[in-house]
């Protein structure tokens, strides 16, 4: 067994809220199941830092600074196709940055911005998208008879482009449908 097991914060205030109400070191012992060390210990770190939860532990220094990680959201949100590898040598190129590109992924998660499947979409010109938008607008009011009577062709796609596989951009997860995070695709 370890020599300190972690005490969850209701038992802390629990500790805390005999303590006021009168109770001895024993006796808050006894109530909360855990010993008496444990019960000094937590009086004496909440008399000191007055907090029951854990403090804030400093950990690895950051490779990085702020300044530097703006920069690289910039790059990225500049071309979203890029891969992290990529963007770190477009990164290391404006900043005198010396990191991996699993650095640059969490850096960019830190963001909120992931790595995920571009989604198809039909690449459309303008004159299309007005066009289908007045037959949408004409068809809005049919019911489920009038649908019944249309017969809808099997479509299938073609390989026109040279890169139909599929494409990687990164995005937050509400930009899913955003022109910059989509894949435009010909049928």
């Amino acid at each position: 067994m370890a020599k300190f097991s972690y005490l969850p914060e209701n038992k802390r205030y629990k500790i805390i809220h005999l303590k006021e109400e009168g109770y001895s070191m024993h006796q808050i012992a006894a109530k909360v199941p855990c010993g008496l060390f444990t019960v000094v210990r937590t009086l004496k770190r909440f008399s000191e830092t007055n907090l029951i939860a854990n403090r804030g532990r400093l950990g690895r220094p950051r490779k990085t600074s702020l300044r530097e990680d703006r920069l690289l959201h910039r790059i990225s949100l500049s071309n979203r196709k890029l891969d992290s590898s990529q963007i770190l040598k477009q990164w290391t190129l404006t900043s005198n940055v010396s990191v991996c590109p699993r650095t640059v992924r969490g850096r960019l998660l830190e963001i909120g911005l992931r790595g995920c499947k571009a989604r198809p979409k039909p690449l459309l010109t303008e004159f299309q998208r007005k066009r289908r938008l007045t037959w949408a607008g004409e068809h809005s009011l049919w019911t489920i008879k009038d649908w019944e009577k249309v017969i809808f062709s099997n479509e299938s796609q073609f390989c026109i482009s040279s890169n139909q596989s599929s494409a990687y951009v990164r995005r937050r997860t509400y930009e899913e449908f955003s022109p910059q995070c989509l894949k435009p695709t010909v049928k």
